[in-house]
C-alpha cells in the first residue's frame, strides 16, 4: 500500500508543476494531459482506499473528481470503473 501512496504523492506534485506547460508546445501539452490523467488514476485509487476504510464522503469526493477528468478525456473504461465505485458508495 505504501507503494501506491508514494505514486499518489508523485502524481499530485507533478500535476501542480505541469499547469504552466499547457499551451507551450504540443509535446508539453501532451505531457500535461498525461499528468492530469495519471493524477485522476491516483485520485481514483485514493477513493478506493477511503472506501475500504469506511470514509465514504472522502471516497465520493475523490471518485467524482476522477470521473470528471475521465469524462473530459473520453476514458470510457476508467469512467465506468469510477461510476461503479460511486454506485457502491451510494449503496452503503
Amino acid at each position: 500500500m505504501a507503494h501506491w501512496t508514494n505514486r499518489l504523492k508523485v502524481a499530485r506534485s507533478r500535476s501542480l508543476k505541469c499547469g504552466w506547460w499547457v499551451g507551450r508546445s504540443a509535446a508539453k501539452s501532451h505531457a500535461a494531459i498525461d499528468d492530469t490523467y495519471y493524477l485522476a488514476c491516483a485520485t481514483q485509487l485514493q477513493a478506493r482506499f477511503w472506501y475500504g476504510q469506511g470514509k465514504f464522503e472522502e471516497a465520493k469526493s475523490e471518485a467524482l473528481s476522477a470521473a470528471d477528468v475521465f469524462e473530459r478525456f473520453g476514458a470510457a473504461k476508467d469512467l465506468e470503473e469510477c461510476r461503479a465505485l460511486l454506485r457502491d458508495i451510494e449503496e452503503r
